[in-house]
C-alpha cells in the first residue's frame, strides 16, 4: 500500500563518535498511493531491535505529521523531516509509518502502513 524510499539501509558511524549518535536532521521519504483525497496525520515510530530480535525498544514517536492528498494524482511523495534523531545503541532499527485506527472500537491502536529497516554501526 505504501512504499518507503530513499532511506539508507546502513548508516556507518565514524569510530571516534560514541553512542548515543545524534542527527540534528534526518529525512525519511515516503510514497503514498492515494485512495482518498484530503488530510491525514501520520506518525513515525522508531524502534531498536536486539540482535536476535527477541526484544525491541521504542525509541521515539514523531508526529502527528499532516500530509495533504489531492484527487488528481495517483500517488504522493512526501518527505518527513525528523529533528534531533537519536540512535542510542548500535544495531538494527525499524522505522514505521503509522496512523491511528479510525475504527471506533480500536482508536488507540496503530495501523502500520510502511516500514524500513536501518542498520547503525561504527565503521571499522
Amino acid at each position: 500500500m505504501f512504499d518507503l524510499i530513499g532511506v539508507t539501509p546502513r548508516i556507518d558511524i565514524d569510530p571516534k563518535f560514541e553512542y548515543p549518535i545524534r542527527f540534528s536532521q534526518f529525512d525519511l521519504f515516503a510514497r503514498f498511493i492515494i485512495q482518498h483525497p484530503g488530510r491525514e496525520n501520520y506518525f513515525l515510530r522508531i524502534w531498536w531491535l536486539s540482535p536476535d530480535r527477541s526484544r525491541k525498544e521504542l525509541i521515539r514517536i514523531y508526529g502527528p505529521n499532516p500530509v495533504e492528498f489531492n484527487d488528481v494524482d495517483g500517488s504522493h511523495d512526501h518527505s518527513f523531516r525528523l529533528a534531533n534523531m537519536v540512535f542510542p545503541l548500535p544495531g538494527q532499527y525499524v522505522i514505521l509509518v503509522c496512523r491511528k485506527s479510525k475504527r471506533s472500537w480500536s482508536r488507540d491502536r496503530w495501523v502500520v502502513l510502511g516500514r524500513e529497516y536501518v542498520l547503525v554501526e561504527k565503521r571499522s
